[in-house]
């Protein structure tokens, strides 16, 4: 009697994460069963060339300097993260192949975000294919964001009184505590095929944050204004620089495009909270930058009048 179930557990012995059965799912009798079987036997098995033990074995061998080269971040820093988000990364095991440990899923995710390679050859150094790669760096993307979210938070009443003496200070700008500017995003395609992520610069993109327009009548607040405009270009240009993945996202999907810079982000701040170099790591933005092309938006009647405000503070 032929066994409709005897074709699926032949190929589930013989075939591995990489391959793929090219013959037809059917009910087959005995005869077509042992032909299938012979030629799953005697085909050429296609392997991509991967390395072992290297999260295993080289990684923990390296010095703290190998640690921000690789992760872009320091040792202490991967220790802290991985005793947070370990617990997220366990799943019941069900069979087939051994799961991969939290240690090795989170090395893999901030060896993807410190890099532009593909998913294919991140892999290879994990030991892992493609498939098992994007499945990782998605879960501890979705863990990550979730864990840390609160590392972005408005700042105290207690630290904007500081902010706004601080900038004052320096830029001679009463009453402020921070500055909101933007950066593109770069996409290798755009989502769904919608031609709204397109930009006037002629590429897709993904906006971070928001505009800022500067006057064009009030010469000396437009130099206040833009001297305190460079430190917040210069922390866009420390993230691109720092998590190089946000340089152009090879993502398909709006929820993953927008967890990836989320992530970049936060990475980035926990790298000052712990006091880590951050100027080692600096992208000159230029082209991506929303402020470089012309406004094409009308200033808010509210927003003219604060900055005539502040014009008439100014010491």
């Amino acid at each position: 009697m032929d066994d409709p179930v005897l074709l699926t557990v032949l190929c589930e012995t013989f075939l591995n994460e990489n391959d793929h059965c090219t013959l037809p799912i059917q009910v087959l009798s005995y005869n077509n069963v042992i032909g299938a079987l012979f030629h799953l036997l005697h085909r050429k098995r296609w392997d991509v060339p991967r390395i072992e033990g290297y999260s295993e074995r080289v990684i923990p061998r390296f010095i703290s300097e190998d640690y921000r080269v690789h992760f872009r971040i320091s040792k202490d820093m991967f220790d802290t993260i991985h005793e947070e988000i370990e617990p997220k990364l366990i799943f019941e095991h069900r069979g087939g192949n051994e799961q991969i440990t939290p240690r090795k899923q989170l090395l893999l995710f901030l060896c993807y975000m410190a890099n532009n390679e593909t998913l294919i050859e991140r892999g290879q150094y994990f030991g892992v294919g493609k498939s098992t790669a994007h499945v990782c760096i998605a879960r501890v993307l979705e863990a990550f964001c979730e864990i840390f979210l609160d590392i972005i938070q408005w700042p105290s009443l207690q630290r904007q009184d500081e902010l706004s003496r601080e900038i004052q200070l320096l830029h001679m700008l009463p009453n402020i505590i921070g500055a909101i500017d933007g950066t593109h995003i770069r996409l290798s395609s755009c989502p769904s095929n919608d031609n709204d992520y397109y930009n006037r610069k002629g590429f897709p993109s993904m906006q971070l944050q928001d505009n800022g327009y500067l006057s064009a009548r009030q010469k000396r607040f437009n130099k206040a204004l833009s001297s305190f405009r460079q430190a917040v270009e210069r922390t866009i240009g420390h993230v691109k620089g720092r998590f190089r993945r946000l340089r152009e996202l090879t993502i398909h999907e709006p929820k993953q495009i927008v967890l990836t810079i989320l992530a970049g982000c936060i990475l980035h701040n926990l790298c000052i909270i712990a006091h880590e170099d951050i100027d080692l790591y600096i992208d000159r933005d230029n082209d991506n930058h929303p402020n470089n092309y012309v406004n094409i938006f009308q200033n808010d009647v509210g927003g003219v009048e604060i900055r005539q405000q502040m014009m008439e503070n100014l010491p």
